[in-house]
């Protein structure tokens, strides 16, 4: 197994193709700067960023990531202690409560689920270590019920960027799953946590073998099972696009808005998560591509054509997402006034969601590198908002 560091791959490289620091940092669109931070092995680079230079020099991204995975960011584990107890089984305090019911887990599932859309994740940590013991005591009639828990898990692991734990409570939902519908939940939000650490290989071939395993007729298929399918889809077409393939991303970004345009709207695309799929879903996600394209124009051409009633029904972390989408985009265009307002809000509106997004703090940097003179006060409060080390 060939583990060169990441930086070494790029230089090795970059120097095989005759290429000069300030070449490829020219061909990457990027700052010289970030190139030499790359080839030193300093720091821990955006998968985005690496994806910039694969593109520059011809080769997948895979190519440059595969001597292990990113860190995954810093957490504060011990405030999620009672969460990991309850998914590993280790012994609760206090006396037992009553027998659970699958309908009274499902029932409890839903009522947590304004919570996850409002990413509170205070109290999603209060709720879910009660709810996931109760899911695990359930017999084998309560599947559907344990594999829908499980996934949340697994989903609200994988926002806050604690992936090993994540992957177990994807691996368990999906071996609890019943049926197709809640398989591919648990296949969706485990290529999302596989994204969100780099092992774009693995999430692509998890992504497409289950989306050849469910593919549906779509003269047949209903609503659920198109959006189910459609969501599996884009996280094919992401990790497609990131690792440099964008034949196969187009492909799959084709099939999926087709899917899209059967269903006419967007829809829950499973009832464990807040995941939602649709044409403005797809819109979204072609915006998300402009952007790895360094495609700034089209980026915001793009979100000007989603329309606000599509806007409101695509799932809240998209939406935010897509927020950060449109920043970069102003960004690439020196637009940092715009930048400052599209992130100020985000700060209002989600700040505990804001903090665990390295994409915002990569933005943020980029405008403090960038731009001339004193830092303002509102720039300053987004640096410490978005936790940028001083």
């Amino acid at each position: 197994m060939d583990v060169t560091p990441a930086g070494e791959r790029v230089r090795r490289l970059r120097k095989l193709r005759g290429l000069t620091q300030q070449d490829l940092a020219r061909l990457a669109r990027l700052s010289l700067r970030t190139v030499k931070t790359v080839e030193a092995g300093e720091g821990n680079p955006r998968l985005e960023t690496l994806h910039a230079i694969a593109r520059a020099l011809h080769v997948s991204t895979s190519d440059l990531t595969a001597a292990g995975r990113p860190e995954p960011d810093p957490v504060r584990p011990d405030r999620w202690d009672g969460i990991r107890d309850a998914l590993y089984q280790r012994p609760p305090g206090g006396e037992p409560g009553e027998p659970a019911t699958e309908e009274g887990v499902l029932a409890a599932l839903a009522a947590l689920l304004p919570a996850f859309r409002g990413s509170r994740y205070a109290q999603v940590r209060d709720v879910l270590p009660v709810l996931i013991r109760d899911a695990l005591s359930l017999g084998s009639e309560g599947r559907a019920a344990r594999s829908r828990v499980l996934n949340a898990t697994a989903w609200v692991l994988t926002m806050t960027r604690q992936f090993d734990d994540a992957m177990t409570a994807g691996r368990l939902a999906l071996d609890a799953a019943p049926d197709v519908s809640d398989s591919m939940a648990a296949v969706s939000v485990m290529a999302w946590c596989l994204l969100r650490q780099g092992r774009l290989g693995e999430a692509g071939s998890l992504a497409v073998d289950w989306a050849d395993r469910a593919e549906p007729r779509f003269s047949r298929a209903s609503d659920a099972e198109l959006a189910a399918y459609g969501k599996v889809l884009l996280y094919v077409n992401n990790a497609m696009i990131r690792d440099n393939r964008p034949g196969e991303a187009d492909d799959a970004l084709s099939l999926a808005r087709a899917a899209a345009a059967k269903i006419r709207r967007d829809v829950p695309a499973n009832a464990s998560t807040t995941m939602t799929f649709g044409p403005a879903q797809v819109q979204i996600i072609s915006a998300e591509n402009a952007v790895l394209a360094g495609q700034p124009d089209r980026v915001l051409a793009l979100a000007e054509r989603i329309t606000g009633a599509g806007l409101a029904r695509v799932e809240p972390a998209q939406r935010l997402r897509h927020r950060l989408d449109i920043a970069s985009a102003h960004g690439m265009r020196r637009q940092y006034a715009d930048v400052v307002a599209v992130m100020t809000a985000l700060r209002a509106e989600a700040p505990e969601w804001l903090a665990q997004q390295r994409y915002a703090r990569d933005i943020i940097e980029g405008v403090i590198r960038r731009r001339r003179g004193p830092l303002s006060g509102e720039l300053r409060d987004l640096a410490a908002a978005v936790r940028l080390p001083a």
